[in-house]
């Protein structure tokens, strides 16, 4: 998405991608001079759907994906934290609660809508990081 306040900055949402010969890495991107240049600021979800700005708050945005965490900007896309209480894998989309400000809906893949605060929790991990890692044989 583009910040409607400054047209050089976007973010990018991004899927991780692993392949035998070469791995990709997902999270969230922004390039503040039109994309020549980013830089990754999410880097503990790889699999990212969407990111969507708050209407009612310019420097907010949300962002979405597959790894069980939904997530929450105050400052512009520089740093993101986990949505308190949200813990579906399978999130497609965060949109702002039109009457409730504070509020959001995230829509996910197959399972509905959450509804919920979007306050967030700087103590939660993901479902990922949460996962015993698989060791080598």
């Amino acid at each position: 998405i583009a910040d409607p306040r400054l047209p050089q900055r976007l973010i990018l949402s991004a899927w991780g991608w692993h392949h035998p010969e070469r791995r990709t890495r997902g999270g969230i991107f922004v390039s503040d001079d039109r994309g020549a240049a980013w830089r990754r600021v999410l880097s503990r979800d790889s699999f990212v759907f969407s990111v969507s700005r708050d209407p009612l708050h310019a420097e907010r945005l949300y962002a979405a994906g597959f790894s069980g965490t939904a997530w929450r900007s105050d400052d512009a896309g520089e740093t993101f934290l986990p949505i308190r209480g949200f813990r579906f894998k399978n999130a497609h989309r965060v949109f702002v609660d039109p009457t409730r400000d504070g509020y959001i809906y995230i829509a996910t893949f197959g399972a509905g809508l959450w509804h919920g605060r979007a306050e967030t929790d700087p103590e939660a991990r993901t479902l990922t990081e949460e996962m015993p890692r698989r060791r080598s044989v």
